[in-house]
């Protein structure tokens, strides 16, 4: 028996069965009902949105006929509806057993395996759907045989599947995502492009799973430096489906920023953070792109917020510090740091305020607290390698200790023999002990590692050629290092050195 035979004999059924007018006169009639009545008048109520007497009404029909397939699939149906997966999955069974040729029976059974992730039992009743209702399948029934197929290296199989599948619904997205990672995997890219832009445009699909797939297989230096317009029209599709999304935003963002479209991207994470200003992580996220980007000020009313918020990060107060010296508000940075000194025990956060409260009190001139600052840092970590460059990098200001100077210094590079900085403090350290030899290798292996890019470095270097008597080659770097910081006051040394050669 097939289910929607009866839907024609329903419309003449309603006319046995008047509504509420004749309720007890059909109460009475139902006692000599037979099955195909029963089940007409459980159709009755199915329609009218009652599954409870419509169970009742399908049982009875059963109790008479329980070949009844038809019955047996609307009360899967009911129990479907009724979260009832179990019993769901018996009275499909039985439905399918009834009536084996029934497509809709073993259609609904393996949505109801499909749905509940029991993917491999429904596969083999797709498989078998396919085999005898091929044109039957459903895009999602077809998109599940062809995630199969593929699984097992059928990529040929697979690929038939996702195109029949399209063909049925060409807005179905989930297959437009599998047919472009097979694409890509062999790559053709011009077909990837294609059917990876629908999935990424529809807004009906995950958002945050278009994100990690971005985050994870599209947006690797390689990858975009070769397909980078393409790429920006994926970055532009996604945030067109979803432009308040977290990830989204966070996503593109950080892309736009990567890409050197660095103000787009600041305005796409400051969007986000103001939409969820309680999510830390997008908040920490705004804050780093703001202090990367060198935005002081902003970053000082940001960071202000955030602490409000998150009144118990004790991470937060080194940020407003940082932000508020930035500012050149050295008074704030000092009492921010000496506040949070107090409060924190975390000995990273004590260590780091140690090391710049040493740097903020030389700036000021004050050089008895910077290095009482120093050495208390140094109680705390004797290895910690930026306070070990700036409390040596301090003696050369004050003109004492160059041999503990010295000796700190070579900790830095042996630790990080690449870093210019300190190899600029330990050859500056070398000069000042008269080792002028050394201190001229340890410049130019800073050189190597972007030295010339720093006015500092390339003065030191003009002092250490002047004192080998390379007066032309020194005052050449000095020129150079004038440049890169007019404000520096190396013009007035270049002319003074110029003057005492001339007399």
């Amino acid at each position: 028996m097939k289910c929607f035979q009866y839907i024609l004999i329903f419309l003449s059924f309603v006319l046995i069965f008047p509504s509420s007018s004749q309720a007890q006169k059909r109460k009475s009639e139902l006692k000599n009902l037979t099955a195909r009545d029963y089940f007409l008048e459980a159709m009755h109520s199915y329609c009218l949105s009652n599954p409870e007497r419509a169970e009742t009404l399908f049982r009875h029909a059963l109790d008479i006929d329980p070949n009844l397939d038809a019955a047996w699939y609307y009360l899967g149906s009911i129990a479907e509806f009724k979260k009832d997966y179990t019993r769901a999955e018996e009275y499909y069974l039985k439905a399918s057993a009834a009536d084996s040729s029934n497509f809709w029976y073993k259609a609904a059974l393996a949505d109801h395996y499909s749905s509940s992730g029991r993917n491999a039992d429904a596969i083999t009743i797709y498989e078998e759907i396919n085999q005898k209702f091929p044109k039957r399948m459903t895009p999602q029934s077809l998109y599940l045989l062809g995630e199969y197929y593929m699984s097992e290296k059928k990529d040929s199989l697979a690929v038939t599947l996702y195109e029949k599948a399209i063909r049925l619904d060409p807005e179905y997205s989930p297959v437009h995502f599998s047919l472009a990672e097979t694409y890509r995997m062999s790559s053709r890219y011009y077909d990837y492009f294609q059917h990876i832009n629908i999935f990424l445009s529809d807004s009906y699909m995950n958002p945050q799973f278009k994100s990690h797939y971005l985050d994870e297989v599209v947006l690797n230096p390689q990858f975009v430096s070769t397909f980078k317009p393409q790429v920006d029209t994926m970055i532009m599709n996604v945030f067109s489906a979803h432009p308040s999304d977290s990830s989204v935003l966070l996503t593109a963002g950080s892309y736009y920023i990567r890409t050197d479209e660095k103000e787009k991207g600041t305005d796409l994470l400051k969007r986000d953070y103001e939409l969820y200003p309680y999510d830390k992580h997008i908040s920490m996220e705004y804050i780093s792109v703001l202090y990367y980007m060198e935005k002081w000020e902003e970053l000082l009313t940001q960071i202000q917020k955030m602490i409000s918020i998150f009144p118990h990060d004790d991470t937060l107060p080194e940020i407003l510090a940082v932000a508020r010296w930035q500012n050149r508000d050295t008074t704030g940075a000092i009492a921010t740091y000496l506040s949070q000194l107090r409060m924190t025990k975390n000995q990273k956060i004590r260590l780091s305020c140690c090391t710049a409260l040493g740097d903020l009190y030389q700036e000021t001139g004050n050089y008895k607290k910077a290095e009482a600052y120093y050495r208390k840092g140094l109680k705390i970590d004797g290895d910690y390698i930026p306070l070990l460059n700036n409390y040596a990098y301090f003696l050369t200001k004050v003109g004492r200790d160059y041999p503990k100077g010295l000796q700190m210094s070579r900790k830095t590079i042996q630790a990080e023999p690449d870093n210019p900085t300190y190899l600029d403090t330990y050859g500056w350290l070398l000069y000042l002990t008269g080792n002028y030899t050394e201190a001229k290798a340890q410049f130019k292996r800073a050189f190597l590692y972007g030295g010339k890019e720093n006015a500092v470095i390339m003065d030191h270097y003009g002092d250490i050629l002047w004192a080998m008597k390379d007066y032309d080659m020194a005052v050449i770097y000095w020129e150079q290092a004038d440049k890169l910081d007019p404000s520096s006051g190396i013009a007035g040394k270049i002319a003074e050195r110029k003057s005492s050669l001339e007399k």
